[in-house]
């Protein structure tokens, strides 16, 4: 079973914990969602006592684990409302909300619920894969890209999400292709002609898949029927479900440049 939450929105998760419980309110909270299996009895810290619960708990990965993640993430929200904690909650409240919607996740005030917001489709799993994997591979430029789009993209910042969104997948697929270091136009095109070239690394016609949707995020200007929301959640979504299985694939084939 995937587990429900990215690595970034754990750590957004933990600190909040951190900054809205004493010891002793996240000891009963641990307590009542029946989570202290996972608990790190050496965490000195309410930081340590929360990163490693939610560590513990994204290793188990069992149904039990993410059920209970999904409540103490119910459950900090639910506390964590602006109307319980006025402009105390901004510190934190909002980049958790932030971070959760790049999950594919909304909290619903009114019901005090999560709910998905691509129902059925679980992104967390795939944004903290790749996340790793370009930490793996050392391509900090398209790392940095990464990170940047999800930051932006958490804190409603749109059109910025949607452009480090795009520069990442021109980064990857030029370094996957063996482009980064040309210079001038069709850069991107002409990498997934040699992606082409390499045996069992693209799905029949995913090199004209990868052009056209580099010809999608190259368009300027709006883009009739999508918001800016839209499209930052249309890129999000399409880029880093094709570099999941894109990098997979050349991980395992070994293919390199």
């Amino acid at each position: 079973m995937s587990f429900p939450f990215s690595n970034r929105t754990l750590a957004h998760l933990a600190r909040s914990i951190e900054r809205s419980h004493s010891h002793t309110t996240m000891e009963v909270l641990f307590y009542e969602f029946s989570l202290t299996e996972w608990e790190d009895p050496s965490a000195t810290n309410k930081l340590a006592k929360a990163m490693n619960l939610l560590k513990a708990m994204q290793s188990d990965a069992s149904p039990t684990a993410c059920r209970g993640a999904k409540d103490l993430m119910t459950e900090t929200l639910k506390a964590g409302k602006p109307s319980h904690w006025g402009d105390d909650a901004a510190v934190w409240y909002e980049p958790l909300l932030g971070a959760l919607l790049a999950d594919g996740f909304e909290f619903d005030e009114s019901m005090d619920t999560l709910v998905p917001s691509v129902k059925g489709l679980a992104v967390a799993p795939e944004v903290s894969w790749l996340e790793a994997e370009l930490a793996r591979r050392g391509w900090r430029d398209a790392q940095g890209h990464y990170e940047q789009a999800l930051d932006n993209f958490g804190q409603g910042n749109w059109a910025a999400a949607s452009s480090q969104l795009r520069s990442l997948y021109e980064d990857v697929i030029r370094r996957a292709g063996g482009t980064i270091d040309k210079n001038g136009s069709g850069q991107v095109q002409a990498a997934a002609d040699a992606l082409k070239d390499q045996p069992d690394v693209l799905l029949p016609n995913e090199d004209q898949y990868i052009k056209a949707l580099w010809g999608v995020l190259h368009k300027h200007g709006p883009h009739p029927g999508l918001g800016d929301e839209d499209l930052a959640r249309f890129r999000l979504l399409a880029i880093t479900g094709h570099l999941r299985a894109l990098l997979s694939r050349l991980a395992d084939t070994g293919a390199t440049f």
